[in-house]
C-alpha cells in the first residue's frame, strides 16, 4: 500500500505509475480502486495523485493533488469522495467544472 514514505521513493526506477497496493502492507488500511500515484520520469518533478473511474460506461480520471501537499490519508478520502459519487450517479468531473465555474 503507498505510503508516505514509500511515496518519497517512488520515481527511482523511472516507473510512471503507482497504484494503491503497490507496497508495504498497512494494517486497517484498505486500497480504494483507481487511485494511484502519478510520478515523471524525470526528477525532481511533483508527484501527483490521480484517480481512474468509470461513469455512464466511459472512464474517467482526475487529479486529487500533489504529494506531499496532499498525504495518502489525504488521497484517500478525495478518491473515496470521488467513488461516493460516481456511486450517487454524480459525474465528478463535470461536478469539479460546476463548482470551479461557481466560484
Amino acid at each position: 500500500m503507498l505510503t508516505d514514505n514509500y511515496m518519497s521513493m517512488l520515481g527511482r526506477d523511472r516507473k510512471k505509475h503507482y497504484d494503491t497496493t503497490s507496497g508495504p502492507e498497512i494494517e486497517g488500511e484498505h486500497p480504494v480502486p483507481g487511485l494511484f500515484a502519478l510520478v515523471p520520469a524525470v526528477k525532481n518533478h511533483h508527484k501527483w495523485w490521480r484517480i481512474k473511474y468509470m461513469f455512464q460506461g466511459k472512464e474517467g480520471q482526475l487529479s486529487l493533488g500533489v504529494w506531499p501537499i496532499i498525504n495518502c490519508t489525504e488521497a484517500r478520502r478525495r478518491a473515496m469522495e470521488i467513488r461516493t459519487m460516481v456511486a450517487m450517479g454524480i459525474d465528478p468531473s463535470a461536478e469539479r467544472k460546476r463548482r470551479k465555474h461557481k466560484q
